[in-house]
């Protein structure tokens, strides 16, 4: 499960991301997707949850409720 707490990323005066608020959850060997037009922030949304690139705002949560819980949060780093 990941859950995405009002997150954005910006680079400059673009914003690559804008306040997402939402969360995924696949069964076991499920998929979850995402979907969206050339430039939507789809990239740079994974590689935030991946922890390769910090939000500019907001929290990330992966494993939500599970002990390899990892966390994000905006300026944390």
């Amino acid at each position: 499960m990941a859950v995405f707490r009002n997150v954005s990323k910006q680079y400059g005066a673009v914003k690559a991301v804008n306040n997402i608020i939402a969360s995924t959850h696949a069964p076991p060997g499920g998929t979850v997707a995402f979907l969206g037009p050339n430039g939507a922030g789809k990239s740079t949304s994974i590689d935030m949850l991946l922890g390769m690139r910090d939000p500019s705002a907001g929290s990330i949560t992966l494993f939500a409720g599970h002990r390899g819980r990892r966390s994000w949060t905006a300026g944390s780093a």
